[in-house]
Parts: structure tokens; C-alpha cells; sequence
């Protein structure tokens, strides 16, 4: 519940956390990352897309350490990275039954 991750993101920020993102793509309804950062509480809905997609964590991973990297702030890198996670959702490979995301993009 969004209760209950709230407090999950209080206590790890209460342990030295200095910022957390909590992804959402395994609970039910649609998923909904959340980065939390002294004590404020940004969201980032995406669609539901149907079936097992294999590959989105470490995408949105590596898209914030790059979009660090350059220079952006961590909330405006991980706004950038959702946006480019998004666009690779829009480009899903299926091979035998499982989803894996696309990188290359128009």
C-alpha cells in the first residue's frame, strides 16, 4: 500500500539514506517509481504493459548514472532516465515469450 512504502522510504532515509528510488513495476495496478529525496516525494507513473519484460531496472540505472555523469541534478536525472525508459518501453523485442527492452531509438 502507499502507506506502507512511504514508511519504508522514512525508515531507510532514517538509516542515512540520502536519497532512494523505489521502483514499482511488480505491484499491482500501474507501476509507479518513487524517488524519495530529503523528505520530498517524487512520482513516476508508466502504463501497465502486459507480460514479462526483463531488462528495465538496469536501463533506468545506467540512464541516471549517465545522465549524472553529465551533469544533471539527481532529480532531473532520473526524471530524464524515466523519460528514456518509457521510450524503450515503447520499443519492446519479444523472443519467445519474454519482452526485452529496445535502446535504439529514431
Amino acid at each position: 500500500s502507499e502507506p506502507e512504502r512511504i514508511s519504508a522510504l522514512e525508515i531507510l532515509a532514517q538509516k542515512g539514506a540520502g536519497a532512494i528510488l523505489l521502483k514499482g513495476g511488480h505491484l499491482q495496478g500501474e507501476p509507479e517509481d518513487w524517488l524519495w529525496q530529503e523528505g520530498k516525494l517524487k512520482k513516476f507513473p508508466h502504463p501497465r504493459i502486459p507480460g514479462e519484460i526483463h531488462g528495465t531496472g538496469c536501463v533506468l540505472s545506467s540512464a541516471i548514472a549517465g545522465y549524472l555523469a553529465g551533469g544533471l541534478d539527481l532529480v532531473n536525472a532520473v526524471s530524464q532516465a524515466e523519460e528514456y525508459l518509457d521510450q524503450a518501453l515503447n520499443r519492446l523485442l519479444e523472443f519467445s515469450g519474454v519482452k526485452y527492452l529496445s535502446q535504439i531509438f529514431d
